[in-house]
């Protein structure tokens, strides 16, 4: 994190995501985090259990120029669906 007095410019997170960060990129990262807290899981609070259920997600705002915020035409906003 950039902060006062730390020698980080604008410049240098723009840098980052544009030489480092792209949608297969993040995609990849985000595969890794779910594969991860899947493996992580312990069964014996959660159980054995093979499937899943959905529900309705709630809309979070987001920074503007997040990777994952979209806009969202029913909450007319960028942000995240959690």
């Amino acid at each position: 994190m950039a902060s006062l007095g730390s020698g980080v410019t604008i410049r240098d997170p723009a840098y980052v995501r544009r030489r480092y960060l792209s949608v297969p990129t993040l995609r990849e990262a985000i595969a890794v985090v779910a594969n991860g807290t899947l493996a992580a899981r312990n069964s014996a609070v959660w159980g054995d259990c093979t499937n899943a259920c959905a529900s309705d997600s709630k809309h979070v705002g987001a920074w503007d120029q997040s990777l994952t915020a979209q806009w969202h035409v029913r909450y007319g906003g960028r942000g995240v669906m959690i």
